[in-house]
């Protein structure tokens, strides 16, 4: 079976944001979600991203059934040594 995940775009939302973002993906039948991890902005426009573990982890508390998976750069290592 084919499953359709959603993008959160730390990158270009606030926190709140992609809260809300992730309710509706969910609402809207979306089966995962991947948070993205860009904490440098790559744009002057673009501000610092909230961090990928407490944004998935505000999006959890704040969904019920859509599975959460983070960036490949959200290895313990690269997090831990940035």
């Amino acid at each position: 079976m084919r499953s359709i995940g959603y993008t959160l775009m730390t990158e270009q939302s606030g926190p709140l944001d992609l809260i809300e973002n992730a309710v509706g993906a969910e609402k809207a039948g979306f089966d995962f979600e991947v948070c993205s991890d860009h904490y440098f902005p790559w744009l002057t426009e673009m501000g610092h991203s909230p961090n990928a573990w407490v944004t998935l982890g505000a999006v959890a508390q704040a969904t019920e059934r859509v599975g959460l998976t983070g960036a490949p750069s959200l290895c313990e290592w690269f997090q831990m040594n940035r």
